[in-house]
């Protein structure tokens, strides 16, 4: 078997048994005599790590369950064999995963600066990161104006003898800017074009023809060149982002990470290794994003398979052989997940006759899933007669909380069986394989019930979960689906161009997209971008070749390319564009921002669903949408004194209109105001604005005190304040406290313009028991009015309207006694009666 063309991760967990459990093509990696560097996991233990500082073994990074190292296989292979950790193997092979397209998502407004934005954004400061298969970082569109390369750092992952590998990662040759510059650098695309494109649909400035720019023309560029020979493949894409964003670190800029490459097999939950590391890179700094294409598997025949078992049936699913797989002839590969706790079920290898009878012609024994798991297990399959149909290799593991199986038959020996994996017990899994992908064919088309009975059990593989896996699946990282961008174009020969008989409409899903859920039932892809029939940036040997003509658009410097690689850039320069407005911003705050503002229409339905996400991106919406909801607070009409302006949010960096820089402007004469500044995301915003006016202040109201009341001068518009506080509902012309404190009134006229009164000193006065015996009565009365106090020598009485205004003044000398009320307007009145020490006002009624 030909394992070098394939990535298979390696990843280190412990396990209950102390052996080397063999890994589904280790050995092959074990014989390469040249030793090479290789990115590993293993699992977080105080031991591990205490081993590998021992061994002098440079941790590159720790998360929760996993420590991150590059070294030999044959370094590992050696711990193992001494019980010091154990490890796992995942066959994972890559894959490879665009103008009108920014006029379809509305990112040229974007680019001009269309009201109500305030600024153009066409990602200026913001490093847009790559990982893909190469740059021809020649190409005019990553150019400036100014003749510099705007590409900072290529890492060239594929050169195995560097010079200057970067640290801590250890293989790999890195390029720096002036080297890049200056064209000593000799990394650079030399195959399908798919980075160049990638990147130029990402952040191409369209100086090449003046044509097919990018989304983000003026974001700076790191590029990784993927090696898709390294083991442990989905690891050294993990080390490009932790390189990427320690790069935009150094340099105080935020960065996005496009991923337009994938595996289509793997745990699909987001919990490996790679994924997990991921996650911690864009939760740990605010300024992070990874947006990664979703597949274009979507189209192949259904190649999942996912069965909950019912106790009480036997179920089976058909894989048919490859006489020419990419893992040997007469092979058949699956790739089964499931969690621990659903990984109950029993499970048993066959063969069967394609028919007519579809008999079973072997069959192992039932095993337990998780008995002596870590242990490969090797059977032969035999016939009635005891001849060979094909041997076994049955590897298992856990992974964290998940289970683990890859089955794979070899030495086949016939086309003519249908190679078979039933399950009988209780739980639940879910497998891949795929003859699209060089491994088998899920059998479809079965016999009806009548023919072959069992069939009423047959697991019938189906088309959802085909989105690619490890950071695809995470919740944290962004998952693009393809859509039509265009129908057609005009080459660079002058001819009309159609992809053949799909005339699928700009717009609508293209029909290779892949789709969720992840295996975790997270809705994905997150986001639709169109993709299919897409132009980008093409690689400098094809232009000027006319062999490629065809290829090319009508401008000569702008490949046709499609698929989730396309749609995923599209992406990644928006979040560029976002960034720059809001370079604080964290991907949190880019998911519901841009799902908040993703549109959706007769193509999506619904959203969001396992194909369009939560819609189609729109760009001005999503960058309108940062304008946030800035105000300015204060009075505006200059009275008295000069008004004191601030805003409902705090800001950093603000501009006054005035000139002033700080929170709070002051404003001492008319003027037009308006504030900029940024918010705590670092995302510019705008306040509308505010017309501060000459205002015609009133006289300052004067303050009386009656009793245990305060009631201010006839004035319009009262508002009380306690020790220059607002009192919250006081603002009626009279106020009774009910705590000390420094009291004082506000009065505004028809131009808002207020006059305050001077602060008035007060003290609670405390009653005594036989002043709270004080009896006003009949309230309400019609004529006569009785007080009586009994003990208290009443010395005098007032009554005053609600307002103020004393009405009578009488000296009394008694306790109890009455007062002529008869000529008095009916309604509320005050009635003040003085002591020799204190006095008491009252409220009463005439009718």
């Amino acid at each position: 078997m030909v394992f070098q063309k394939y990535i298979i991760y390696l990843t280190l967990i412990l396990t209950p048994f102390n052996f080397f459990a063999q890994k589904f093509g280790f050995d092959q990696l074990l014989s390469q005599k040249e030793m090479i560097s290789v990115p590993f996991s293993i699992q977080n233990t105080e031991k591990n790590q205490e081993i590998l500082k021992k061994d002098g073994i440079t941790i590159k990074r720790i998360t929760e369950n996993w420590i991150f190292i590059t070294t030999s296989p044959q370094y590992i292979s050696k711990r193992f064999n001494n019980k010091k950790f154990e490890f796992y193997f995942e066959y994972a092979p890559p894959t490879l995963l665009d103008d009108s397209v920014r006029a379809m998502f509305d990112v040229n407004p974007v680019h001009s600066g269309q009201h109500p934005l305030m600024d153009q954004y066409t990602g200026k400061d913001v490093i847009i990161g790559l990982v893909d298969n190469g740059l021809d970082h020649t190409h005019p569109d990553f150019t400036d104006a100014n003749g510099r390369n705007r590409v900072i750092r290529y890492w060239d992952q594929s050169i195995t003898n560097p010079t200057n590998a970067p640290q801590p990662y250890n293989y790999g040759q890195i390029w720096y800017a002036d080297e890049i510059q200056n064209g000593t650098i000799t990394s650079n695309e030399e195959s399908s074009g798919h980075g160049t494109s990638v990147t130029g649909i990402c952040a191409g400035n369209g100086l090449a023809n003046g044509r097919n720019k990018g989304m983000a023309p003026d974001a700076d560029i790191i590029f990784v060149e993927t090696n898709f020979d390294l083991p442990n493949w989905t690891l050294t894409v993990a080390d490009a982002c932790d390189f990427i964003f320690n790069v935009a670190d150094s340099l105080n800029k935020p960065a996005v990470i496009n991923l337009s490459i994938g595996s289509y097999l793997g745990s699909h939950d987001g919990n490996d290794p790679a994924a997990e590391l991921m996650e911690i890179l864009v939760n740990e700094k605010e300024g992070r994003i990874i947006v990664g294409a979703a597949g274009n598997s979507g189209d192949k025949p259904p190649y999942h398979a996912q069965q909950t078992l019912n106790a009480s049936d036997t179920n089976f699913i058909w894989f048919e052989n490859n006489p020419s797989g990419s893992l040997g002839a007469n092979t058949v590969f699956f790739d089964l997940w499931s969690d621990i706790s659903e990984a109950t079920f029993h499970y048993s290898f066959g063969a069967n006759k394609k028919g007519p009878s579809f008999e079973n012609r072997a069959e192992t024994t039932y095993r337990f899933a998780q008995v002596n798991v870590g242990t490969t297990i090797y059977d032969t399959l035999r016939n009635n007669s005891g001849d060979r149909i094909a041997t076994l290799e049955i590897y298992t593991e856990y992974v964290g909380n998940n289970y683990h199986m890859q089955g794979f038959f070899s030495q086949v020996d016939s086309t003519d069986y249908r190679m078979r994996f039933s399950t009988t017990g209780a739980g639940k899994y879910d497998l891949w394989s795929g003859e699209w992908a060089g491994l088998n064919k899920i059998v479809t088309e079965i016999p009806s019930v009548g023919v072959y009975p069992p069939i009423a059990h047959y697991v019938m593989p189906d088309s959802a979960q085909s989105i690619v896996s490890s950071w695809n699946c995470s919740s944290d990282i962004l998952s693009v689906a393809n859509t039509r961008g265009r129908l057609g174009y005009i080459d660079f020969n002058g001819d009309q161009y159609y992809p053949g008989t799909d005339m699928t409409p700009p717009g609508k899903i293209a029909i290779s997209s892949s789709r969720g859920p992840s295996r975790k039932g997270v809705i994905k892809p997150d986001i639709s971008a169109a993709g299919q029939v897409t132009l980008g940036s093409a690689p400098m040997y094809m232009i000027g070749n006319s062999s490629y003509n065809t290829l090319l658009d009508a401008g000569g410097y702008h490949m046709r390319n499609g698929g989730t690689s396309m749609a995923s850039p599209v992406i990644a320069g928006i979040a560029a564009l976002y960034l720059e407005r809001c370079p604080k911003g964290n991907v949190t705050d880019f998911k519901n921002d841009l799902f908040g503002t993703a549109t959706s229409d007769n193509f999506t339905g619904i959203t969001p669903n396992n194909r369009y996400g939560h819609g189609k991106v729109n760009a001005f919406d999503l960058l309108v949408h940062k304008n946030g909801n800035l105000k300015i607070l204060g009075d505006t009409a200059i009275c008295q004194i000069p008004v004191e302006l601030n805003t409902n949010i705090p800001l950093s960096n603000p501009l006054w209109s005035n000139g002033g820089t700080t929170p709070q402007t002051i404003v001492a004469q008319p003027d037009t105001i308006s504030v900029i500044g940024n918010d705590e995301q670092g995302c510019k915003v705008y306040s509308d604005t505010v017309i501060i006016a000459q205002g015609s202040p009133l006289e300052n109201p004067t303050i009386n005190i009656l009793g245990e009341t305060l009631i201010a001068s006839n004035a319009p518009n009262y508002q009380w304040y306690r020790n220059d506080t607002p009192i919250p509902g006081a603002t009626q012309q009279t106020y009774a406290p009910t705590q000390g404190g420094f009291y004082s009134v506000a009065i505004q006229g028809g131009d808002n313009c207020k006059s305050f009164s001077n602060a008035i000193d007060w003290t609670l006065n405390t009653i005594s028991n036989a002043v709270s015996e004080i009896k006003i009565f009949p309230n309400p009365s019609q004529h006569t009015l009785n007080i009586s106090a009994p003990g208290r020598n009443v010395k005098n009485v007032s009554i005053y309207t609600i307002t103020g205004q004393e009405l009578l003044h009488s000296s009394i000398n008694k306790d109890d006694f009455e007062i002529n009320i008869s000529h008095f307007s009916s309604g509320p009145y005050l009635i003040k009666i003085q002591f020799s020490t204190d006095a008491k006002v009252l409220r009463f009624f005439k009718q």
